[in-house]
């Protein structure tokens, strides 16, 4: 997840580029085409094509890879964003957990 600058700028602009399509496809389109649902086909789409270019199709190292990687950025988003956002709302509105923690 954290990679080089070089590497980081050849991708970036292709990235930035997917993120414009993805945020049209959801703005333009009906209900159907929601941000989760057109962003985990981008996703899934782009395992599914990395695996096939490696040449070896489906294998428990591919998939363990592909699994490990959401997994991976799962917990980084949740502890880069999401924990930071929870503990603002937590601080403005009130502990839930209050008898608990």
């Amino acid at each position: 997840m954290y990679i080089g600058t070089n590497v980081r700028q050849r991708l970036d602009k292709e990235i930035e580029a997917l993120a414009q399509a993805i945020s049209k496809s959801v703005v333009l389109s009906s209900a159907e085409y929601s941000l989760a649902a057109t962003s985990g086909y981008a996703i899934s789409k782009l395992f599914a094509r990395l695996l096939a270019l490696k040449g070896n199709g489906v294998t428990q190292p591919g998939i363990a890879t592909v699994l490990g990687t959401l997994e991976t950025v799962k917990q980084e988003f949740h502890r880069k964003v999401a924990a930071p956002f929870e503990d603002r709302q937590r601080n403005m509105n009130g502990e839930v957990f209050a008898e608990l923690v």
